[in-house]
């Protein structure tokens, strides 16, 4: 059976799209969480950007955490977990690797809701987590105008609660892949946290980040 070189050449973005809703699958559900025990916030002044390289496919991205307050919403023993503003993590393109277009070098071509998790020791790093359901695919290579705005960190919750069953994930995969196995993914799991596994430098972010 022939199969077109279309098939086999899936986006990147759209294998991004699956791996981000498989780990939902061992993701972190907020409702069985404790409620933060303070209602501070930590402030990042400034976008902070860091680069991860995909040593498979030679794929570099740069993530952008989005400036703003974070705001302490859940906890677990070791930590607190951080909610960012609406669609806090972006990423662009800088190499293309054997994955991607040449033409999306330097684009912004999708976004996260996320957070970030904060360890009580501070020996220990922060981390990026990500709202499995919240990915947004951006074929122009640029955030709607409405994203571009960062909404107070209060509506998070209620944003990451109403994500529609058809996401816009599906649109980097198409076809029954997308509307079957990733929607029922997504579906299942939406609203959890996942822990994200392209993270910073935690020294870095820590330094980044200040508290009230």
């Amino acid at each position: 059976m022939k199969t077109s070189k279309r098939t086999w050449r899936l986006s990147s973005l759209a294998v991004l799209g699956i791996a981000s809703a498989l780990q939902g699958c061992t993701g972190i559900q907020p409702d069985r969480l404790q409620p933060a025990d303070t209602d501070k916030t930590v402030l990042l002044r400034a976008s902070f950007s860091y680069e991860t390289l995909n040593q498979f496919s030679g794929i570099r991205w740069q993530w952008h955490l989005a400036p703003g307050r974070y705001a302490a919403y859940r906890q677990d023993e070791a930590g607190l977990y951080y909610l960012g503003p609406r669609q806090c993590l972006s990423q662009t393109l800088i190499e293309p690797g054997w994955g991607e277009r040449q033409s999306n070098v330097g684009k912004t071509l999708g976004s996260h809701g996320c957070g970030i998790y904060i360890p009580k020791d501070p020996a220990k790093d922060p981390k990026v987590f990500l709202l499995v359901g919240t990915w947004q695919f951006y074929p122009e290579g640029k955030a709607p105008v409405d994203q571009q705005l960062y909404p107070d960190v209060a509506t998070v919750d209620a944003i990451t609660r109403t994500v529609p069953n058809a996401t816009p994930l599906q649109a980097g995969v198409g076809g029954a892949i997308g509307g079957v196995v990733v929607g029922a993914l997504v579906a299942a799991e939406q609203g959890n946290y996942a822990i994200h596994r392209d993270q910073p430098s935690g020294a870095d972010l820590r330094r980044a980040l200040s508290w009230d």
